[in-house]
């Protein structure tokens, strides 16, 4: 557990400009990103477009439509746009120390 919170706290540096990136750090968040990351979210919208057809059947659909649409906004606010500038970020690691 020490070592995983010591890795996060790693790649808070490297996303303040703090420390450098790794390739190592590379893989994991680029592995992180794409095998996590996206269908996490991709799960999540499935999940509140379920939610929202079930709870909101009598509404318009442009209602419920926006709705989904603020929803897949914000996951991507808080989750994906977050981890993609964290790849790019890592993707300029120092090659030299391989």
């Amino acid at each position: 557990m020490k070592r995983i919170i010591n890795w996060v706290k790693h790649e808070y540096r490297i996303y303040r400009d703090i420390d450098k990136p790794t390739y190592r750090d590379y893989c994991i968040i680029t592995f992180l990103y794409f095998f996590v990351c996206i269908p996490l979210s991709a799960c999540l919208l499935i999940l509140f477009s379920i939610i929202l057809s079930v709870i909101l059947p009598s509404l318009n659909d442009t209602i419920a439509t926006f709705a989904i649409a603020l929803i897949w906004a914000i996951l991507m606010m808080f989750i994906v746009c977050p981890m993609s500038e964290l790849v790019d970020k890592n993707a300029y690691y120092d090659s030299q120390k391989l």
